[in-house]
């Protein structure tokens, strides 16, 4: 009986697995990263094969040569890998003429490069004098650096043409053709067999991986993307060149040059014992690496989703390395172990910390490939020039005092520091719009109960002046008995201001509000104006009993009060609580707002002047925000601006009356049914709305209380549908509305957009607390336009 459950399981979690490699994005990303996984592994072996054959010198030598020949070839490819990545998926019938191009530079500038390296040497390489005492291994080391180009040339290709399925197989060949040499060469040539098994087998798969691509993989790319095919020009490519081989290239130094400063600052022994645990950690650095060059592949197709797949990239990339840094960090000393006892014993703290630094460097590696989308290239060359500073800077000191174990320090503080400050700045939204905000709650709940006990204390400044309102009540409403009234207890209002029960001791009948700002003022009279003006609608019939009646308003200097009417049962969010009855208050709530807006409904075409209420104003509030305390989103602001208007414009839709903050806590309830007794709190009521603002508020602000989460949050998980069930009762909701019914409703996105943007906005306006908040900012307003 249990078989089926358990096969049906299964079923859906294949077919869901094969769903997402199906996706571009992680199927190119998981070619790329199998390819460093089987390389590394394979490179693993390679090592403990020339450690225990080969000397400790020979390793240590041909290890740094490697190191820099890597280092040439990729300062010589001018980063024409970058180029052919980013732009290859929209160069169309130019993509030949693209490759051949990153070709040709490459091979020259790498000729330059190695030559000068060689001829140079006894000056930045004195160690490395074989080079020239053996001219033919000199030329040969300017062949390899040649090779090396295009071996690493020809995997951006294929991951920019979208193979890169093919990355692993090329690499896996190379793999294990440079083990096989390294065993044959070991007793032939003991000291340059290192160096010719890692290089002699490029010599043979770059030319059958070109016929591969040139013959089958490109015209089948050029004849699938022709309708996205927008030509690279000559100057955007040398803008973006020139300042992402600036980048590139001070991070190439700190990673291929630092083997260097190690051999010449340390010996050729502790070179060798941090070049193979530099090679195990680096593996880890090439997870994001490659996952992120899928990134930019796909977002260059599609540049509108980048948002969405860089966090999707983030959380993928950490599922990866979180566990194996794990692993690497409890068991270093037995990985070092398969080396030999010396590397175990000189090396396993330092692969410790060079792997801890893999987890801040998928932060840091994320930044770089979003820029390199956006073709925003000084800030990245700013953050990677710091980089290099900081891990070539303090390995060197370091390296004194605390031997390789300072290279560790050195890069773990040095990425440590800089993802820190990008998360807390440019990369704040990518996870601060998902936070559980629970502990801020509770301490937010906690700080509310401090502001409740300076409402007791302020009781004695109102006590002096509430004989004149007392007197003001009985003057405006004829209600005598205020004279025997009294302050009762204090009331937790949100806003600027405070509030008080009113009436005898144990029967409180009336509430009083008082502004402590001029925005609060402002609300304060508006709220005041709107309820009189319910109150007088006589359409409006026996629902007016759900509205606080005014019976006396004036001012205390300059503070504004209004006195009014307590309604009868308690704030809803009290009893808001997962489970049947909250269905039920969402339903209660629903119906009671509706004979307002029947009642007031009209029919109208939107035009330009209703867009200005609606869109136009807001957004330019949000603007303003933006502008004044972060760095913004304005690109995504003004393309929600065009969606709203473009889907509003000229249409027939029925407006009415609106609350505008039909919220859990302006809906007052009887406990034991549930039933509305009382609406309050009007300050953002208008008279020509969309009504369905109100259902969406209530639905938002309803999940918002049940879960402790902020605007933001839950705006983002209903744009998000498939990842949040409540966005199917949100829908339902506006669905049901009768004023829904007459087929020129607007789409459930666009009232939840326009909900949150009346919201955001509003708060900003009576309240200059969010305005200068970014932490605000960020999780209700940036996260928002970064999802957009």
């Amino acid at each position: 009986m249990n078989a089926l459950p358990d096969n049906a399981k299964w079923s859906k979690w294949l077919s869901q697995l094969i769903e997402h490699l199906r996706t571009p994005l992680y199927r190119n990303g998981y070619a790329l990263v199998a390819s460093s996984v089987l390389t590394s592994a394979i490179g693993l072996l390679y090592w403990i094969i020339a450690a225990r054959w080969y000397d400790a010198e020979v390793v240590g030598i041909s290890s740094t040569l490697i190191s820099t020949m890597t280092f040439l070839s990729s300062m010589a490819m001018l980063n024409m890998g970058s180029i052919l990545n980013r732009f290859i998926p929209t160069a169309g019938r130019k993509t030949p003429q693209l490759v051949l191009l990153a070709y040709g530079v490459s091979l020259g500038a790498a000729a330059i490069t190695g030559t000068i390296f060689v001829l140079g040497q006894p000056v930045w390489a004195p160690t490395l004098d074989f080079l020239q005492v053996s001219p033919g291994f000199g030329v040969w080391f300017v062949v390899a650096t040649l090779s090396w180009c295009i071996f690493a040339l020809q995997d951006r290709v294929l991951t920019g043409l979208r193979e890169a399925l093919w990355v692993p197989v090329e690499n896996l060949i190379f793999a294990l053709l440079k083990v096989g040499l390294l065993i044959v060469l070991a007793t032939g040539y003991p000291h340059d067999g290192v160096f010719l098994s890692w290089t002699l087998p490029v010599i043979v798969i770059v030319p059958a991986m070109n016929i591969l691509i040139f013959a089958r993989l490109m015209p089948k790319h050029i004849y699938a993307h022709t309708d996205i095919e927008t030509p690279l020009s000559l100057k955007r490519g040398a803008i973006f060149a020139g300042s992402d081989f600036m980048t590139s290239l001070v991070m190439m130094a700190a990673v291929d040059l630092l083997p260097l400063v190690v051999l010449e600052r340390a010996g050729a022994a502790p070179a060798a014992y941090f070049y193979l645990a530099w090679t195990i950690a680096y593996a880890l650095y090439l997870i994001p690496s490659n996952m992120g060059n899928s990134l930019i592949v796909e977002a260059a197709v599609d540049e509108e989703k980048l948002n969405v797949y860089s966090y999707k990239m983030l959380v993928q990339n950490l599922r990866f390395v979180i566990p194996v840094v794990i692993m690497i960090v409890i068991g270093a000393p037995l990985f070092l172990q398969l080396f030999g006892e010396e590397y175990s014993t000189e090396g396993a703290t330092l692969l410790r910390l060079l792997s801890l630094s893999a987890i801040p460097n998928v932060v840091t590696s994320l930044y770089g490939n979003i820029q390199r989308v956006r073709v925003r290239m000084k800030a990245l060359l700013g953050v990677m020039v710091t980089m290099c500073v900081l891990v070539i800077g303090l390995s060197y000191f370091l390296l004194g005092p605390l031997g390789i174990t300072g290279v560790g320090i050195a890069w773990l503080a040095s990425q440590s520091v800089v993802a820190a400050v990008l998360l807390l700045t440019e990369m704040r939204l990518l996870w601060l719009g998902r936070i559980n905000l629970t502990a801020v709650v509770w301490i937010w709940q906690h700080v509310k109960a401090n502001i409740m006990q300076q409402s007791e204390r302020d009781r004695a400044c109102i006590a002096a002046s509430s004989t004149m309102i007392f007197q003001e009540i009985q003057r405006q409403s004829g209600r005598q008995e205020a004279s025997g009234w009294q302050l009762l207890d204090a009331l937790p209002i949100v806003k600027d201001g405070i509030g008080f029960h009113l009436g005898i001791p144990g029967q409180p009948v009336a509430v009083l509000k008082i502004s402590g700002s001029p925005a609060s003022a402002s609300s304060l009279t508006h709220h005041r104006t709107i309820v009189q003006e319910l109150q007088a609608m006589q359409n409006l019939g026996a629902w007016r009993a759900l509205l606080p009646q005014v019976i006396a308003h004036g001012k205390l200097g300059e503070q504004v009060y209004v006195a009014e009417t307590r309604l009868p049962g308690t704030s809803s969010v009290q009893s808001i609580a997962p489970g049947p009855s909250l269905g039920t208050f969402l339903s209660n709530a629903s119906c009671a707002i509706e004979p307002l807006h029947h009642q007031t409904a009209q029919v109208i075409t939107i035009d330009d002047t209703i867009l200005a209420e609606w869109v136009d104003m807001p957004i330019e509030i949000v603007r303003v925000a933006l502008n004044k305390t972060t760095s913004g989103n304005l690109h995504s602001l003004e393309r929600l601006g065009n969606e709203l208007k473009s889907a509003l414009r000229d249409k027939v839709m029925t407006t009415s009356w609106i609350h505008g903050d039909f919220a859990p806590e302006n809906i007052l309830i009887e406990p034991t049914t549930h039933q509305i007794t009382g609406i309050v709190d009007w300050e953002l009521a208008s008279k020509q709305a969309l009504p369905q603002i109100d259902l969406a508020w209530l639905y938002l602000s309803t999940q918002l209380r049940v879960q402790n989460k902020e605007i933001g949050d839950v705006i983002l998980r209903f744009l998000d549908k498939e990842k949040d069930s409540w966005a199917e009762l949100g829908c339902e909701m506006l669905a049901t509305s009768s004023l829904s019914c007459d087929g020129n409703a607007p789409s459930p996105r666009i009232i939840f957009l326009i909900t949150w943007l009346h919201h955001v906005s509003c708060n900003l306006k009576k309240a200059e607390r969010y305005a200068n908040s970014w932490f605000w900012l960020s999780r209700n307003v940036e996260s928002v336009l970064f999802y957009l």
